[in-house]
């Protein structure tokens, strides 16, 4: 062994260039190995559609009427995904101070809010989720109303009621809901547009981000209490000047911006310009959004297995990829309001199940007072932490209904010293299975439901 020993000691002293390169090589092989190992078997959890693949030609609009132009031209052309990208989106779940709508509200359930994504990032996709979808229901509501029309012009866009937007009362208001959103500035607008021949109000709350770029908030306006499902109704030249008055566009923002840069003096000197653009209605914003692929299992109770296993190590992206019931084609062109609407829909689905798991069903889906929570929007916040998730327990997968092959399944689990169980509506397609719904109506588990259960009830699902 010694003479072994002494002879690969006297080869490297010998030869010690050669033995580097070698052990470089070595070192080369396996990297690239395990690049191709991982380039096999990592799975993408989004798909690129190819409107999604048209370059950006600018980064933000300063001037928020810009900004309505380019948004109204992306819904006369019927372009969603040039839609969405005037919409905030990151800014949202971003900038959310969940704890402070909580306490403002005096009440908490389910779905008085998005989830706190900005405390806990397995909660982004869903809450990026939702936050799309809702700005898709007003692109659907925009077109189930002007869509059909031959012709639609945009004829002006004014400020909505200025002077009230400077009131006390007011300015107490946007405060509140810049500090809520994260953003610098609200403003209210409304643009007159003409469709057919009949004039239309379609009014949008729009605010100011970081160093002054805008985007749409919200489709409608609290002023003239109009929301994202009924933001257009039928106008005259007349109601729209008696709206907006005598106040120009560029004169109001400009006097908000002093207002805020007095509020915020700090800030001041930070502050960037963004180009103004002639043509706003030509240009294309960078993509702020993705789609969900799909992902699939080899059986219903592989890809629920797949699903919690997800969950398990926090890639709750992965997780929705199983239950997108097909979102993804070949040739994909368009993003459309379909796969929107099941992505909302099932993240929502995630959103509840998470809940009901990590609270140990301590709240509900029908609001409650602070009061008799007995709690704050901190503690409610401090609540719905997911941190322990990574050690669900998945004691069982049995079928709902034994009798009929109806592909609902119960899956039981032990968790922070509990009993749970919840559904699984499953669908099989040409590419594998996948879950169409977090629920098992034969066991009388809705959507997204996690319910407690006792040993007894265990036992009797799974021995």
């Amino acid at each position: 062994m010694q003479k072994i020993m002494r002879s690969i000691k006297k080869i490297l002293k010998q030869n010690p260039i050669i033995i580097g390169c070698f052990f470089i090589l070595v070192l080369m092989g396996l990297l690239c190995l395990n690049r191709f190992w991982s380039s096999i078997t990592n799975e993408e959890s989004t798909v690129i559609t190819k409107d999604l693949e048209r370059e950006n030609t600018i980064e933000a609009f300063e001037k928020p009427d810009e900004l309505l132009v380019y948004e109204l031209a992306a819904l006369v052309h019927k372009d969603l995904d040039l839609c969405i990208r005037g919409c905030s989106v990151d800014e949202d779940w971003l900038g959310q101070d969940f704890a402070g709508i909580i306490d403002e509200a005096e009440e908490f359930s389910y779905t008085t809010t998005i989830p706190p994504a900005n405390q806990y990032f397995e909660y982004q996709p869903i809450s990026f989720s939702e936050i799309i979808e809702q700005h898709t229901m007003s692109y659907e509501y925009f077109q189930n109303i002007l869509g059909h029309k031959k012709s639609v012009n945009v004829k002006a866009i004014g400020i909505v009621l200025p002077e009230e937007q400077n009131t006390a009362e007011y300015q107490l208001y946007s405060r509140k809901l810049c500090k809520t959103w994260g953003s610098n500035a609200v403003c209210e607008m409304v643009a007159l547009v003409e469709a057919d021949g009949t004039a239309y109000q379609v009014s949008f709350t729009v605010m100011q981000y970081g160093n002054g770029y805008w985007k749409v908030f919200r489709f409608g306006s609290s002023l003239l209490d109009t929301k994202g499902d009924d933001f257009i109704t039928e106008s005259t030249q007349e109601k729209f000047d008696e709206i907006t008055g005598a106040a120009k566009v560029d004169t109001f923002i400009t006097a908000l911006e002093k207002k805020q840069d007095s509020d915020k003096e700090e800030a001041k000197s930070d502050k960037k310009k963004v180009k103004s653009y002639k043509h706003p209605e030509k240009q294309i914003l960078s993509p702020n959004y993705s789609i969900t692929a799909s992902l699939y299992g080899e059986s219903a109770v592989d890809t629920i297995g797949k699903f919690i296993l997800a969950l398990q190590r926090k890639d709750s992206q992965k997780a929705m990829c199983y239950g997108m019931t097909d979102s993804r084609t070949a040739d994909m062109d368009s993003v459309t309001t379909e796969l929107i609407e099941k992505q909302g829909t099932f993240s929502r689905e995630m959103q509840l199940f998470y809940y009901e798991l990590v609270t140990n069903n301590k709240f509900s889906e029908t609001s409650e007072s602070l009061l008799s929570l007995n709690k704050t929007g901190a503690g409610i916040a401090s609540e719905l932490s997911p941190e322990n998730i990574p050690y669900l327990n998945v004691a069982g997968v049995v079928s709902a209904d034994e009798e009929e092959d109806d592909n609902q399944y119960i899956a039981v689990y032990t968790f922070d010293g509990n009993i749970y169980m919840s559904g699984y509506t499953m669908c099989e397609s040409e590419n594998g299975w996948q879950i169409e719904s977090l629920s098992a109506e034969a066991a009388g588990l809705s959507s997204g439901e996690v319910r407690k259960i006792t040993d007894k009830k265990y036992h009797e699902l799974l021995d």
